[in-house]
């Protein structure tokens, strides 16, 4: 997901996060999803750190769903099969 969050309140920036993570995944993760702005370099940026999920999300697109994992430092969308297949493995 890319977004301009470049705002200079970070309220507006957190809400802009919440509107985009809700319209893609939706409200539940948000238990899962913490994210706070901090100076880098002289540079503002949004940190966001997610824990574990608890039960599988997936991300809406369009009029599409995916299930995506990470792997390392990378996202991998799933075909069918494979998602079953994970999800009966770390969800139970």
């Amino acid at each position: 997901m890319t977004s301009d969050f470049s705002r200079p309140q970070p309220l507006a920036g957190r809400l802009q996060l919440a509107n985009l993570v809700n319209a893609r995944i939706g409200e539940i993760v948000w238990t899962s999803i913490h994210a706070n702005f901090d100076d880098y370099d002289s540079t503002r940026v949004l940190a966001v750190r997610c824990e574990k999920a608890r039960r599988p999300a997936y991300v809406t697109e369009g009029c599409q769903q995916m299930f995506n994992i990470r792997t390392g430092a990378a996202t991998v969308t799933l075909p069918t099969g494979k998602t079953v297949e994970y999800i009966k493995g770390r969800f139970g």
